[in-house]
C-alpha cells in the first residue's frame, strides 16, 4: 500500500514522535531526525509501530524515516522545488503538531558559505601536505 501523504497524516506522525521521544530540543537528534540514543534498527522498528497505529499498514518505518528527514534537513539553495516542497510541508506539520518550536526552524549548524570556506581551507591544507609546504 502506497502512502498518500496529507497534511493531517504528517501532523499525526509528528504528534506520535512527540509522544514517543519528546521534542527535538530536549534530546539530541541526528540530521535525519533519529535520536542519537536509539539504534537505526530500533528507530525503524518503532516507526513501523507508529505507521501501523496511523493505519498505514506494516513495514512503513523506512518511509516514515524518509519523511521525517525532510523536516530536519534544509535543502541547499540550488535544490529543486520538490525538495523545498517536502521540507516546508514537513516542517509546518512538525510546528502544527508542537514537535518543533518556530524559533528553532531553519537555523542550520553549518551554512553554505561556511561549507565553501571549509572546502577552500581543506584544499589549501591538501596542497600544502601534498607538496610538503609548512
Amino acid at each position: 500500500m502506497k502512502i498518500e501523504w496529507s497534511s493531517e497524516l504528517r501532523v499525526n506522525l509528528y504528534k506520535a514522535l512527540l509522544q514517543t521521544w519528546g521534542k527535538p530540543d530536549s534530546i539530541n537528534f541526528d540530521q535525519n531526525g533519529k535520536p542519537y540514543s536509539v539504534t537505526k534498527k530500533d528507530f525503524i522498528s518503532k516507526l513501523d509501530d507508529i505507521g501501523y497505529a496511523l493505519g498505514l499498514g506494516t513495514d512503513k518505518g523506512g518511509a516514515l524515516s524518509n519523511q521525517i528527514s525532510w523536516a530536519f534537513r534544509t535543502p541547499r539553495s540550488y535544490a529543486h522545488a520538490g525538495h523545498w516542497n517536502n521540507h516546508f510541508k514537513n516542517e509546518q506539520a512538525a510546528i502544527d503538531a508542537g514537535y518543533f518550536d518556530d524559533y528553532l526552524i531553519n537555523e542550520p549548524c553549518v551554512k553554505e558559505e561556511d561549507v565553501e570556506l571549509y572546502s577552500f581551507a581543506w584544499f589549501v591544507f591538501f596542497i600544502k601536505t601534498l607538496f610538503g609546504i609548512k
